[in-house]
């Protein structure tokens, strides 16, 4: 039987302003503090049940998806205890613009593993993540990133492990980029469109031990 650490959150956004509730005939448990929950339009009146709150003896899993989400969908939220237990966070959909903030994120310090792929992302605020100082694997591939400068900035000592910028349209990585990220093992900057890449923004990533290149237009 799998054991499960902290919240599992999963997001599919899109942006048709409608009504938002959590139904609670759309709150299904899974197991024993293990939660499938559907929302539309915000994450909001959300409460888990009192023995799933705060105890460590009770891994707590809830796997969350909000569907014709609003542009803040975490507006006027009552509750944020459960956000605050997430260590997995999926977020996918359309947005309303291309340069976007997650504020969600300033709820959800315990996060471990952080997937945005696939939003048509063009920049990311970036002070999106400075909150995340648990984060451990971040994947922000098939976007259209162009830039992430300043993105990787951290209130504390950063854990992140792996990195995933593939499928992105980066054209130049700034020589202190990465200068934070010395704990990184895997780092993926495939599919981009750099084309002046020196050693200078590797310089501090000294336990990097996978660099994925493939089909970027240089090499160091």
């Amino acid at each position: 039987m799998l054991i499960y650490k902290g919240l599992l959150l999963t997001i599919a956004l899109s942006v048709t302003l409608v009504s938002a509730y959590c139904p609670v005939d759309r709150i299904e448990k899974l197991g024993y503090c293990i939660f499938r929950v559907h929302c539309r339009g915000t994450v909001n009146n959300i409460t888990l049940p009192a023995h799933c709150q705060g105890s460590p003896n009770h891994p707590v899993r809830v796997d969350l998806t909000i569907t014709e989400a609003v542009d803040r969908f975490d507006d006027n939220l009552v509750n944020t205890d459960f956000l605050d237990a997430i260590t997995t966070l999926r977020i996918s959909g359309t947005w309303p613009t291309t340069t976007v903030e997650i504020p969600l994120l300033q709820y959800t310090s315990n996060v471990e593993n952080l997937y945005l792929i696939g939003n048509n992302f063009e920049q990311i605020s970036g002070n999106s993540f400075s909150e995340l100082g648990r984060l451990e694997n971040l994947d922000l591939s098939h976007n259209r990133l162009t830039t992430v400068e300043g993105l990787f900035q951290f209130d504390s000592n950063p854990m992140l492990k792996r990195l995933s910028l593939a499928y992105n349209s980066i054209s130049d990585l700034p020589s202190d980029i990465f200068d934070e990220l010395t704990s990184l093992v895997e780092l993926d900057l495939s599919h981009n469109n750099i084309q002046d890449l020196t050693q200078e923004p590797f310089s501090n990533l000294t336990n990097l031990e996978i660099l994925r290149l493939a089909t970027t237009q240089s090499e160091i």
